[in-house]
């Protein structure tokens, strides 16, 4: 039977027209930085949670983070406000984290079909090396219109032969072990998606000794109230890198999958000049935040009304890079009427990135830079309809195998789901009952306390603690959990196998029976003078 998605549809495009708008970039990006800085939650919730647009934050959020330290150069602001050229310290940074930690890499500007059978990891000295190698390229790069040399001796200046396992196969360009790399024709390596609080905290609960920083001690990360956040509220803070910006710190996503030990949504990017991520949107539905603490990159977004534009005429695929002329003239004829957000974000400033939202990001410069994808109860129904178009996706795979899977289809669909994106119906339940539990821990906390039982939050500013959301808030929380559960529910009862139905609808059907006599108490709590 198929899905109705319907049931789980998000409503919220119905703002973005006014707010998008018919000018040039410029106003866009004006358009953007108004509300910034933001005083308070309550203000990131009216101008950006509510209507899910981009925002980008000034250096508020981040001034206090130890990762500073591995950074050098100017910190006073250039004449146009923004901060002066900082670059990584590589030394420092090699030294902090280990000259062989493994890091994940990906390759830009190479086919795919190279880059496939490409090595996706190197050590932190090696990546290192290469980046030097780029600091000199782009200074030559940018000088060789100057230059009078010839395309054979500028591909011989800009070339670089990287060695790879010897077990390399023989067909990529180079010999069996080298890949000759060519910095005018775009080929990078990006140092991508590091779980480095992860391991740093893994680090912890294995009792070894975690790097020491230099100076700029953090705040404690990603925590709210009792029984929130992540690893980081217990142990010292300045022994970590960064910490998740109040503004950012109510995170489904994370503290339920570090709670169960799953890998976190936390990551660090480091690449040269030239690197790029090509055109999506986040995984599961969620929001982002990226924070770029070395460099500017170029962000371009693509609201999720102008979806129809950036589909493939013919086969309905995305478009993979909005920069390939080639392929946008081969089968996206009406590319060019996609409405577009182009902003320049520097060092220290915070984008945010809301659900559904497409986008490309070129790094400007070389690129340090911590993100994090996160859910909160504002976007929960985004994440629970990415599960479910998932499921129809892998409803339709095997649509023409249920015989071979006798009374257990569905399942084998759910298995799909979660082997795709990490979330089947029961996880979806499992974090909804797990943030539940804590919301409820923390009423309970507030009840004895003198926290405001309307309005949200104090101000948002780096300089507190951690954020303390009010009665109302963690109500809102409440009822949007149980609403989205409800409907979960009414599309798993349609695609579930008999076999399963009693153990899984009975545990989900307990959760919501259980938000709903919390609602009701909590409610009372609020409403008394």
């Amino acid at each position: 039977m198929s899905i109705p998605l319907s049931d789980v549809a998000c409503n919220r495009d119905e703002h973005l027209d006014e707010w998008v708008p018919q000018g040039s970039h410029s106003q866009v990006d004006e358009c953007m930085r108004r509300t910034c800085p933001l005083e308070s939650f309550e203000d990131f919730i009216e101008h950006h949670l509510i209507p899910n647009r981009p925002a980008l934050f000034p250096s508020d959020l981040s001034r206090e983070w130890s990762i500073w330290s591995l950074v050098r150069g100017d910190s006073h602001s250039s004449d146009d406000g923004h901060p002066e050229q900082r670059i990584v310290d590589l030394d420092a940074l090699c030294s902090r984290f280990g000259h062989d930690t493994e890091v994940p890499v990906s390759y830009c500007g190479i086919p795919r079909d190279i880059e496939a059978k490409l090595p996706c990891v190197m050590l932190l000295k090696e990546y290192t090396e290469y980046l030097i190698y780029c600091r000199r390229m782009h200074c030559v790069y940018e000088e060789r219109e100057e230059t009078t040399m010839d395309r054979d001796n500028q591909d011989n200046v800009f070339s670089i032969s990287v060695r790879l396992p010897c077990t390399m196969n023989s067909d990529l360009p180079g010999t069996s072990d080298v890949l000759e790399l060519n910095y005018s024709l775009g080929h990078r390596i990006y140092l991508k998606d590091w779980h480095l609080m992860e391991i740093l905290e893994q680090k912890y609960l294995n009792g070894e000794t975690l790097p020491e920083t230099d100076s700029c001690p953090s705040r404690i990360s990603g925590g709210a109230e009792a029984g929130s956040g992540t690893l980081c509220d217990a142990v010292e803070p300045d022994k970590y890198p960064y910490s998740t910006p109040d503004f950012f710190a109510d995170d489904y996503l994370n503290e339920y999958s570090l709670a169960r030990r799953k890998s976190d949504y936390r990551f660090v990017y480091l690449g040269p000049a030239g690197s790029h991520t090509l055109l999506h949107t986040d995984v599961l539905g969620s929001y982002s935040w990226s924070c770029s603490v070395a460099g500017r990159k170029r962000w371009t977004f693509f609201p999720p009304t102008q979806e129809q534009y950036l589909r493939h005429a013919r086969t309905g695929k995305l478009l993979s890079d909005i920069t390939d002329s080639a392929l946008i003239a081969e089968g996206f004829p009406d590319f060019a009427k996609a409405h577009r957000v182009v902003v320049v974000q520097h060092a220290g400033e915070t984008m945010f990135v809301p659900s559904g939202w497409y986008h490309q990001v070129e790094n400007l410069d070389e690129c340090l830079s911590v993100n994090a994808n996160w859910v909160n109860a504002f976007n929960i129904d985004w994440m629970l309809r990415t599960v479910c178009d998932d499921l129809r996706l892998a409803q339709m795979e095997i649509a023409d195998a249920k015989d071979a899977f006798p009374g257990d289809w569905h399942h084998q669909c759910q298995r799909m789901v979660r082997a795709n994106c990490g979330f089947d119906f029961a996880a979806f339940r499992d974090l909804a009952e797990h943030v539940s539990f804590r919301i409820c821990v923390q009423l309970d906390h507030q009840r004895s306390e003198s926290v405001p039982a309307s309005g949200t939050t104090h101000s948002c500013k780096q300089g507190n603690r951690s954020p303390i959301r009010s009665k109302k808030y963690r109500l809102f929380e409440l009822r949007r959990l149980h609403a989205v559960l409800q409907r979960m529910m009414r599309v798993w009862e349609e695609n579930i196998d008999e076999q399963f139905a009693s153990k899984e609808l009975l545990h989900t059907q307990r959760v919501v029976d259980r938000l709903q006599v919390a609602l009701h108490a909590h409610a009372i709590d609020v409403t008394q003078p």
